[in-house]
């Protein structure tokens, strides 16, 4: 099992270069910003967080994304000095949508 602190530098630096991947490999139109990276304690598996703008079109970015993987680690295995690349696991990140949300909400009250 890997410390925390070596957990959170992989998962800094495996956030870092998928952020410069998604930015290279977004759909025409949209914009994926790779908002945080989970690392499993046994470093096996990383949980990558994307958010997609504009919202409507994040169901075709995830599935863009998705194919993309596979690049993604090769990537990563190029790039960074791991004795065992993980495996990466994508995930919809919607907490810009529902802060969004929860301010359309107050301005509503507000008003």
């Amino acid at each position: 099992m890997a410390t925390e602190k070596r957990q959170l530098q992989i998962a800094d630096a495996i956030q870092k270069k998928a952020g410069t991947f998604f930015s290279e490999e977004s759909p025409a139109g949209s914009l994926a910003t790779v908002t945080d990276v989970k690392m499993s304690p046994d470093l096996n598996y990383a949980d990558i967080y994307i958010s997609i703008l504009p919202a409507n079109k994040s169901e075709q970015a995830m599935e863009s994304a998705e194919k993309s993987l596979p690049g993604l680690r090769r990537r990563i295995g190029d790039q960074m000095n791991l004795r065992y690349v993980p495996k990466l696991r994508l995930y919809y990140d919607d907490r810009a949508e529902a802060k969004e949300r929860v301010e359309e909400v107050l301005d509503d009250v507000l008003d």
